[in-house]
């Protein structure tokens, strides 16, 4: 079968680019953060000065399986020339942009090996690091980099890990609310009643007609909160995304809740596939002492997508809340994700491994000095009693 199929290496994202649909069947990947839409719209605003490295593997004119990376080339420390290979839509430690999780090379069903055959194509190219940002442990894309990374002999490193949260919506809503902490349940749904005291609700959706006036509101929020706002080409990289957009393919939920008149709370989610993906939310803090308005807006929404027979999931993402990790108490199901850091360069493995026995050695110092420290004082409650 691979005699059959054929690897091209291209400078230019190819695909239609303008929206969902090849990536809602028969992929492998995550139709929205792997979307030729998504990466495009990355790649416009921080992709020019690095070199791309768009890999595919095609069976005749059908592409079965791809790889969408580029080239990072930098000096490490000032010092160290690196060459490193990332997914597009992630960059470590250089610069940063819009999260993008659930990374995976796009595999049709039935051509898993196929990315074997891309592996072999980069190969042939200089890169001495590949980090993949927030891949899903365990999946195709996490064995098939560990394999590569194994056959090679190459160095594995973990450099991150989080965990994604979401709310299976397929089963009924009131078995949902029964089995969450009564707290959580309070501040999710039962303050409705005292929310509706307070004046007339209302929810708008301000997709299609009102875009720019919500994202003024959300940087509003989260200037409050945060200190920063959205930069212009994250504003402008969300804009291009909901532009494209087709009917009948993604959805798009700029969610804000008002109070008697006033907003009060806005929520961004996009709708592909039966998922609801969270991307991000504001609120007023200060609303009301006894009301999280930001959590009773959630609670609108949660139950508005297990009314809707097209969703399967509400996904928080990862990541935690400002003062807790709320998407935890939330959450029927979670997905662990991690950066792997494979090392190809001899002379940065060294370098890493050194790191590593400073790092670990510093740790086992300090933890020495603590216990230290603790023996000490209990020597001299000892001797005071």
């Amino acid at each position: 079968m691979n005699s059959k199929l054929q690897v091209t290496i291209s400078s230019q994202i190819t695909g239609s680019g303008t929206h969902f649909e090849s990536y809602i069947l028969g992929l492998s990947a995550d139709p929205l953060f792997n979307s030729n839409t998504w990466q495009n719209a990355w790649w416009s605003r921080w992709g020019e000065s690095f070199d791309l490295i768009d890999t595919q593997v095609n069976a005749g004119e059908e592409t079965v399986c791809r790889l969408p990376l580029y080239i990072d080339s930098f000096n490490l420390k000032t010092i160290f020339p690196i060459k490193r290979l990332q997914f597009i839509g992630t960059n470590y430690q250089n610069i940063s942009t819009p999260r993008t999780e659930y990374l995976a090379f796009m595999t049709k069903h039935g051509f898993e090996h196929a990315v074997n055959l891309g592996f072999d194509a980069l190969e042939s190219i200089q890169w001495d690091e590949f980090v993949a940002r927030d891949i899903v442990k365990g999946d195709l894309t996490d064995i098939a980099i560990n394999r590569w990374a194994k056959n090679n002999y190459w160095l594995t490193r973990v450099i991150h890990t989080d965990t994604a949260y979401s709310i299976n919506t397929n089963t009924p809503f009131e078995y949902y609310k029964k089995n969450l902490g009564s707290n959580t349940r309070l501040k999710l749904f039962n303050r409705r009643k005292l929310l509706n005291t307070l004046g007339e609700l209302k929810i708008e959706n301000y997709y299609p007609d009102r875009i720019f006036e919500f994202f003024n509101l959300m940087n509003v929020f989260h200037q409050k909160r945060w200190g920063d706002t959205f930069s212009p080409n994250t504003l402008s990289f969300h804009q291009e995304i909901i532009n494209s957009s087709k009917p009948g393919t993604l959805g798009v939920e700029l969610s804000v809740l008002k109070v008697n008149g006033v907003c009060e709370s806005v929520m961004f989610n996009y709708v592909l596939g039966g998922r609801v993906y969270n991307i991000n939310s504001g609120f007023n803090d200060r609303f009301h002492k006894k009301i999280a308005i930001g959590m009773l807006h959630f609670g609108y929404m949660i139950e508005a997508a297990f009314e809707n027979p097209n969703i399967g999931v509400f996904d928080f993402l990862a990541g935690h809340g400002k003062n807790s990790n709320y998407k935890a108490r939330l959450a029927t199901d979670s997905t662990e994700l991690y950066s792997l850091q494979v090392v190809r360069s001899v002379k940065l493995r060294c370098l890493y491994r050194i790191n590593d026995l400073l790092r670990n050695a510093l740790v086992f110092v300090r933890a020495v000095t603590k216990r230290g420290k603790l023996r000490k004082d209990l020597c001299q409650r000892r001797k005071q009693n």
